[in-house]
């Protein structure tokens, strides 16, 4: 059983709408829910005694962190995309890396080597939630060949951000 229930004071940069989870000895069973808002944390009281301390679960961050690994000469396909949907604060960082590539042989002077740790570029790019799809579509249409290596992105939560300048939070330090 699931109880859903607004946080009257949220942290920055986080939802108010937080869900307390039951557990399973309380599901079918009459209750009075009595929330006590104590620092994030809910007491819930039922009949028949049932006292739980529970924290309530964010079921949604109003920001993403999109980490990209793709393939070093698409990066300025990549940038060129980003830009035409209006993202442009991005970090880029060389990075080395292997998947189903799984490397090349090659030979210097007559000596026969593996190379298992390819070049790669690793974008990270903090957005809210508005620019989550189009940052992702700017990233493939960018980097997609069709061959094997044109990388991979990852989608994290990202549960705060503070602008040091100015000491904003949350989807404002975002831009």
């Amino acid at each position: 059983m699931h109880l859903w229930f607004l946080v009257p004071k949220p942290r920055p940069g986080v939802g108010n709408l937080c869900k307390a989870v039951f557990p399973e000895s309380l599901i079918g069973n009459p209750y009075e829910a009595c929330l006590h808002f104590s620092s994030f944390v809910v007491t819930i009281y039922g009949h028949e005694g049932y006292s739980y301390t529970v924290k309530p679960v964010i079921e949604e961050t109003a920001m993403k962190l999109i980490i990209a690994y793709i393939q070093p000469h698409e990066l300025n396909n990549v940038k060129r995309e980003l830009y035409s949907r209006e993202i442009f604060k991005i970090s880029v960082t060389n990075a080395l890396g292997c998947g189903q590539q799984r490397g090349y042989h090659e030979s210097y002077r007559g000596v026969d080597s593996e190379v298992n740790l390819l070049k790669k570029i690793r974008l990270e790019i903090a957005v809210n939630d508005t620019f989550v799809e189009p940052c992702i579509e700017a990233i493939i249409k960018g980097a997609r060949t069709g061959q094997i290596g044109d990388g991979k992105i990852f989608i994290l939560d990202l549960p705060e951000c503070i602008r040091i300048r100015t000491g904003e939070t949350g989807n404002e330090a975002i831009g």
